[in-house]
Parts: C-alpha cells; sequence; structure tokens
C-alpha cells in the first residue's frame, strides 16, 4: 500500500502548471537535456528539509530514498549534475516560486496541520 510521506505532501503544495510556466518565462530549462528544474527545486527542497551539508551527503541521502521520490517526478541525482544546475540555471525560478508562495501562505496555512509543533 503506497502512504505518501510528509515531503511529498510538502511538495504537492506547489501547483506544478504554475511552476512549469515560471519555468517558461525564464527559459530555465532551455538547454537542459535531462535535469529540469522541476528535479533541480525537488533537490533542493529536500536538500533543506534534510539538513544536507553537502551535495555529496544530499546525493547519497536523497538516492538512498529514490523510491520514495518516484510519485514526485523525480529521478536519480548525480552530484556533479545538481553542481552543473546550480552554477548554470536562473535563480530567478525559484525566486518567482518563493513569491508566489509567500503570497498565497495565507489561503494555504489554514489548511496545515502540524501536531506537537512548538516554536523555539
Amino acid at each position: 500500500m503506497f502512504a505518501a510521506s510528509t515531503f511529498s505532501q510538502i511538495v504537492k503544495l506547489i501547483d506544478r502548471g504554475v511552476f512549469n510556466n515560471i519555468v517558461r518565462r525564464h527559459q530555465g530549462d532551455r538547454f537542459c537535456k535531462g535535469f529540469n528544474s522541476w528535479n533541480h527545486l525537488i533537490a533542493m527542497l529536500f536538500s533543506q528539509f534534510s539538513e544536507s551539508k553537502s551535495l555529496r551527503q544530499l546525493a547519497i541521502s536523497f538516492n538512498a530514498h529514490a523510491h520514495h521520490h518516484y510519485h514526485l517526478g523525480a529521478q536519480y541525482l548525480h552530484r556533479s549534475t545538481l553542481s552543473d544546475a546550480n552554477k548554470k540555471r536562473s535563480t530567478s525560478i525559484f525566486m518567482d516560486l518563493a513569491k508566489l508562495l509567500m503570497g498565497n501562505i495565507s489561503t494555504i496555512a489554514p489548511l496545515l496541520t502540524i501536531p506537537n509543533f512548538i516554536l523555539p
């Protein structure tokens, strides 16, 4: 039986159609052959949530859970590919997505339930 991970539930809050429109506007996948902007976003979100300290650590932990990322449309992660994407891909894509999500947080936040969450 399939059980959605917490990570996949968070990622589902991002409308992929809207993200694709942002990518098209910035031509983010213009010279992309395999590692597209969506894969890049999933890898960077996973990096933040897993508190990865290096690209090597990120690639190892991401690939160890590859069977969970199938439903997110993400693929196997190579450290060198991620490094190249971080150098070449425009940050404007992710900045526009962050602005959009921050603008929509008031509509999303009431839907989220975080049990036993205590602010530091």
